[in-house]
């Protein structure tokens, strides 16, 4: 990888003796190598449709994404990508899925950033969950982080993830097709599950062809 850029420069101009380029180790889907620009208020998103190829969102609720974004949605040239991550749990028991969401949104909410700033707590509370973010960072100041991972809405949990059954996870799926997202990321720990989540986005998008 090389880039001669007015503030970056790779490799690094006296910076090593070994000024030997990068050279990536996957397969190319593309000549041009995408950036996307992980971004959660309006301003930096509004930056990553100026500058970027494609916005990572955080978080990202379809019920809810006129409330939180509004206009910033609006006017994405030709060719930029919305790609929402997604973490899939697959199963019966809802509550059990929705657990580790539960636990990395109290971590970010409670156990990240400054008392007084924090990026994920306010993107939780223009998601209107204001009360329950403030409930989830007090228990972790002090010291309850069992608690605080309890009081993580399940709500807001279910709306980020694609949880339950796979007819359930279809179903959700489905509804992103209403959206502008272009892409979903998806993670999680269950091989045979993502690989179903994968199948059924593909199929959405031959659909939609």
């Amino acid at each position: 990888m090389v880039f001669e850029g007015r503030h970056y420069r790779f490799p690094l101009p006296g910076g090593s003796t070994l000024r030997k380029p990068l050279n990536l180790i996957n397969r190319l889907l593309r000549a041009d190598v995408a950036i996307y620009l992980g971004a959660m208020g309006p301003r930096n998103i509004a930056l990553a449709k100026k500058i970027a190829d494609g916005w990572l969102p955080l978080y990202m609720s379809l019920y809810r994404m006129a409330q939180v974004y509004g206009s910033v949605l609006e006017g994405f040239r030709k060719g930029f990508e919305i790609a929402c991550p997604v973490q899939v749990g697959g199963g019966d028991d809802l509550a059990r899925c929705l657990l580790p969401v539960k636990m990395t949104l109290a971590f970010s909410i409670g156990g990240m950033g400054h008392r007084t700033k924090n990026f994920s707590k306010e993107k939780v509370a223009r998601m209107g969950y204001a009360a329950a973010a403030e409930r989830v960072q007090q228990s972790f100041l002090a010291g309850q982080r069992g608690e605080g991972i309890e009081v993580a809405p399940d709500a807001l949990a279910d709306e980020i993830v694609l949880c339950g059954p796979p007819a359930r996870i279809r179903e959700s799926l489905m509804a992103w097709r209403a959206t502008p997202v272009a892409r979903d990321v998806t993670t999680g720990l269950e091989n045979a599950i993502l690989q179903r989540a994968r199948q059924i986005h593909v199929d959405r998008r031959q659909q939609t062809m």
